[in-house]
């Protein structure tokens, strides 16, 4: 890279997000209802989230050393790996996940409610599940002081209510607020439309393509800096697709890439998402907070995703000009 590209770089590194487009809003006048739409179950009264990302896109963000982000969930003879607690499987990820997506544990606070985020699907005692079709707090498990909740607050639930149906909530765009939602329409936490990351993801993507690999390399690793994750060593064509796709989680450019770069029929087609589900293994005479957890990985209660190729195109609008070529398909 030359002297005076290299120093371009490094002046936007220091201040990543500063250049970046942005729609705002204000409230009262333009508020937005982003946050009333998309929080955990036991947070909003009317509405819980479903926009629940899948077990696929949590494993998509490395761990911090920059290996694979595949959770461990079972051992290398398949018996599952046993966690003090839930938030446990998820120590050392790309802290963008964190940033991205809601995992089991996690502190929160939204209308009145500051809590942690309650995910559990069950409870496992001498090997067999007990498990609820519904969130009822009326539905426990034990006696005493060592009763709890079948089913967490926060879900998750395969076939059944607003709760998460893949063990994950949205975090990206919702903002914490402790204190009571005033009414619908309030929030306003901006929405990103271009900011610098995606311009390095751009420059790499575009240098890659035309052999210049270790401008390529250089921009990654400035995202990967900045995210506080190991740097790449090398760098190819598939590795700047997996960066976009972490970085720029539900920004509305995953589904648009894959077009582009053709790949949607292959990444699409017949692709079944997976959730994950946390179940408390019951030890008699113990406190819950003192009793492991595990987890399982099950499809989620939906078809599998289709892509045609057709919709690799658009159709033109053609009424009352017969000269156009309709694209093939419409």
């Amino acid at each position: 890279m030359n002297s005076s590209r290299s120093g371009y770089f490094s002046y936007f590194h220091y201040v990543f997000d500063t250049y970046l487009y942005t729609m705002s809003y204000v409230f009262p006048g333009k508020g937005h209802y982003f946050d009333s739409y998309n929080q955990p179950n036991n947070f909003w009264k009317d509405y819980s989230s479903l926009t629940n990302p899948t077990l696929e896109m949590v494993e998509a963000f490395e761990y911090v050393d920059g290996s694979d982000g595949k959770l461990k969930i079972s051992d290398s003879q398949g018996n599952a790996i046993k966690y003090n607690a839930p938030e446990d499987l998820f120590a050392n990820k790309d802290p963008r996940m964190f940033a991205t997506i809601i995992t089991p544990n996690t502190d929160w606070a939204f209308n009145g409610i500051t809590a942690k985020v309650e995910l559990r699907r069950g409870i496992i005692d001498n090997n067999t599940k007990i498990t609820s079709g519904a969130i009822n707090p009326s539905e426990v498990y034990g006696e005493g002081e060592n009763k709890i909740t079948i089913v967490g607050a926060a879900g998750p639930l395969q076939n059944s209510g607003d709760a998460t149906k893949t063990g994950f909530y949205l975090k990206k765009y919702l903002t914490q607020n402790a204190g009571q939602l005033g009414a619908y329409g309030n929030s306003i936490t901006p929405y990103l439309v271009f900011r610098y990351a995606e311009i390095l993801l751009n420059y790499s993507e575009a240098c890659i393509e035309l052999g210049q690999n270790q401008e390529a390399l250089n921009s990654i690793n400035l995202i990967r800096d900045r995210a506080g994750i190991a740097q790449l060593n090398q760098v190819s064509l598939e590795k700047i697709r997996h960066e976009r796709r972490v970085e720029l989680a539900f920004e509305n450019h995953r589904f648009w890439d894959l077009k582009r770069w053709r790949i949607a029929t292959e990444v699409i087609n017949n692709k079944q998402p997976y959730s994950l589900f946390p179940w408390l293994n019951w030890e008699e005479g113990k406190s819950p907070s003192e009793m492991k957890y595990t987890f399982e990985s099950i499809a989620t209660a939906k078809n599998p995703l289709t892509f045609p190729s057709i919709l690799y195109y658009e159709p033109i609008p053609n009424a009352g000009m017969p000269y156009l070529i309709q694209n093939i398909g419409y």
